[in-house]
């Protein structure tokens, strides 16, 4: 009878809770929230990331920073080539075109998905 009580003492019976069975089985991982620890871990990529938002948004605002308008871009010759100035802050091309204008026009349109 001794073998038989040490086995009731090894094993029992306990009641079965559907709340408890769910919360065992619950984990607070997030595939996305994973990724986004790591990458803020990364000084670089996080300032690089800062970098490209403003180079995104600065080439919408650029347009309307300028004294010309894309769309206004008239060949003169007698401002070509002319370094850059405090009237064309990136220079004029062999046409006297703003490059200020062009630039920032074809990274408007380089990020653009119209």
């Amino acid at each position: 009878m001794k073998e038989n009580e040490k086995k009731d003492d090894l094993f029992r019976f306990v009641e079965y809770s559907a709340e408890a069975a769910e919360r065992t089985g619950y984990s607070d991982y997030s595939y996305w929230k994973s990724v986004f620890q790591n990458f803020l871990k990364k000084k670089s990529a996080v300032f690089m990331a800062v970098v490209f938002f403003a180079l995104v948004i600065f080439s919408f605002v650029a347009l309307h920073i300028g004294k010309y308008e894309y769309t206004a871009l008239k060949a003169d010759s007698a401002l070509a080539f002319q370094t850059p100035n405090s009237e064309f802050w990136f220079g004029t091309d062999n046409l006297g075109r703003d490059y200020w204008c062009q630039v920032w026009y074809a990274a408007q349109t380089s990020i653009s998905w119209r």
